[in-house]
C-alpha cells in the first residue's frame, strides 16, 4: 500500500489480489464502476462502494 502513497488504512476502499498475482489497491473516495469488477470473487462485501448505489 505504501507504494500506492496510501498513509493510512482509513484511505483505502478495498485491496484485490489479481489473477496476475499483483495486488491493486483502490482509494476510498473514488468513484467505482460495477463492471470493472467482473469475476472479483467477494464483490458481494463492496457494496456502497460504487457510483451505481449510491
Amino acid at each position: 500500500m505504501r507504494l500506492s502513497g496510501i498513509g493510512s488504512q482509513s484511505e483505502v476502499a478495498c485491496v484485490i489480489l489479481e489473477p496476475t498475482g499483483e495486488i491493486s489497491v483502490l482509494r476510498r473516495g473514488t468513484p467505482l464502476e460495477r463492471d470493472m469488477f467482473h469475476g472479483v470473487r467477494g464483490m458481494e462485501h463492496l457494496r456502497g462502494l460504487f457510483a451505481s448505489d449510491e
